[in-house]
């Protein structure tokens, strides 16, 4: 089989632990292979050279799109494939390849597979086939892309094709390591300042800026990335397959600091756009912080279709919770469903049937004592049992999801331990959970003060929680 006439395009450096893999897989198949050594001090060079690449060498100043363009500047073939040394050409899709070079459009997506550590893969389909054009040109320092010169060349829908890169990048620990990190937040950090992020640089900064201490810097990076996003034309917003992610991770961030209202208008997807496994998951979230189940039908759907199943018994598990729904309860408890169990030991602790909710929660206790739930409902009998000192260091170590619950029966107890209501309610964090909203509500009651909750909480729901809290607290003080 003659030689496709395509240049594959790489950047290179310090790459000999992959490349020859890479290389291998193209020199039979391709005419031309162009690497770009950006200042490898191992023998990546020597590895291209073998391989009859065509070497050139760019300083490497933290711009990854200066340094691909300067691999398509060398290219000599009417086309380009553009792959990375951790990946290959899988073999098999050398005959879609040449298919895909006689189409009339400036360029294609090809399948790239990533490859994770068990063994696994999922599919993104990317713009890594072009012809050599002048037009065509990579932007953006890092996540580099050609998708906005084919949409200003008039390729505004570039075809699917069935060519497969396979990533090897991510099943490696060397991919993960933390200099990565901190050299992709640095490039984002630099161009942001510079003025010259645009949507999607806003997003991936965001997206790597997860640790507890980036928690502002990330929720004005959203925020900066969600007005791009939402004043785009439409056109543009449906063509953006993250679209989805960062409605999910924006909304997550509005609900988390208490701004559900906002949230949920972020959260809704617009029918034309991209849907995303975040998104429905996102808004399960939201709705079991809110009570607001009216949605779970078509998210838990829509999740388990996008495999994560788990999301939507979740959901379903806590909607029964939240209505005090103790028949949907037992169906899920009966399938060994630890959290079910636990919220019908609490249903049965509210409707003063304390023995029988301790021998529900036995069974929990005994499997995950340390799951946070778990310890959630154990403080809830401490307390209940009059043993105050236990519960409060059981409700301060609660994390996840339950957390906001555990912060309310932290301050319901100093309220037992004399502190007054008005104080109580003075010190409480603006509510991030319909039973921190109810709590309030109560908190406010006894003091003879307004508290206007967000509209999005459920009203009866507040209401039902409302009258839960002041039992409580009617037997305690």
């Amino acid at each position: 089989m003659n030689k496709l006439p395509i240049s594959a395009c790489l950047i290179v450096r310090d790459e000999e632990r992959s490349l020859a893999r890479c290389l291998g897989s193209l020199h039979p198949h391709v005419a031309e292979i162009v690497v770009i050594d950006t200042g490898s001090t191992d023998r990546s060079v020597e590895i291209a050279l073998a391989h009859g690449a065509r070497i050139g060498h760019h300083p490497w100043d933290e711009d990854f799109a200066a340094a691909r363009n300067a691999s398509l500047a060398l290219a000599n073939q009417p086309w380009i494939l553009v792959i990375d040394a951790d990946e290959e050409l899988l073999t098999k899709s050398v005959t879609e390849l040449a298919k895909a070079i006689e189409l009339p459009d400036l360029g294609c997506m090809v399948r790239m597979r990533l490859l994770d550590r068990f063994g696994g893969h999922t599919e993104v389909p990317l713009p890594r086939l072009f012809r050599n054009d002048p037009r065509i040109r990579f932007q953006r320092a890092i996540h580099e892309s050609v998708g906005d010169s084919l949409w200003a060349a008039g390729e505004t829908a570039p075809p699917q094709t069935d060519v497969i890169l396979i990533h090897h990048g991510y099943a490696s620990e060397i991919v993960t390591a933390r200099a990565k990190i901190e050299r992709n937040l640095r490039i984002h950090r630099r161009v942001r300042e510079n003025g010259k992020a645009d949507a999607y640089d806003l997003f991936k900064q965001a997206q790597i800026l997860d640790a507890p201490e980036c928690l502002t810097e990330r929720r004005e990076v959203l925020e900066e990335a969600w007005n791009l996003f939402a004043n785009a034309p439409s056109l543009h917003r449906t063509q953006w397959p993250w679209g989805g992610k960062l409605r999910a991770l924006f909304g997550q961030i509005l609900s988390q600091s208490g701004h559900l209202s906002q949230a949920a208008e972020v959260l809704t997807l617009v029918e034309e756009e991209v849907a995303t496994l975040e998104l429905p998951v996102a808004r399960l979230e939201w709705a079991w912080r809110t009570g607001d189940w009216s949605t779970l039908e078509r998210d838990s759907l829509h999740a388990r279709n996008l495999g994560n199943p788990g999301a939507s018994l979740e959901a379903g598990t806590r909607c029964a919770r939240t209505r005090s729904d103790r028949a949907a309860l037992e169906h899920i408890a009966a399938s060994m469903s630890i959290e079910a169990c636990v919220w019908l030991s609490l249903l049965e602790l509210e409707e003063n049937h304390p023995e029988k909710g301790m021998e529900l929660l036995s069974r929990p206790m005994s499997m995950a004592p340390h799951d946070p739930l778990v310890r959630l409902a154990s403080g809830i009998f401490l307390a209940h049992y009059g043993d105050l000192k236990n519960a409060m260091d059981l409700f301060r170590s609660i994390d996840g999801f339950c957390e906001p619950l555990g912060r309310c029966w932290e301050f319901a107890i100093r309220l037992c331990h004399g502190e007054s209501p008005m104080d109580v309610l003075a010190q409480m964090p603006s509510p991030i959970h319909h039973e921190e909203a109810a709590l309030a509500l109560e908190l406010a009651r006894r003091s003879e003060v307004t508290f206007v909750p967000d509209a999005a909480f459920d009203s009866e729901l507040l209401e039902r929680r409302r009258l839960a809290w002041q039992h409580f607290l009617d037997t305690r003080l």
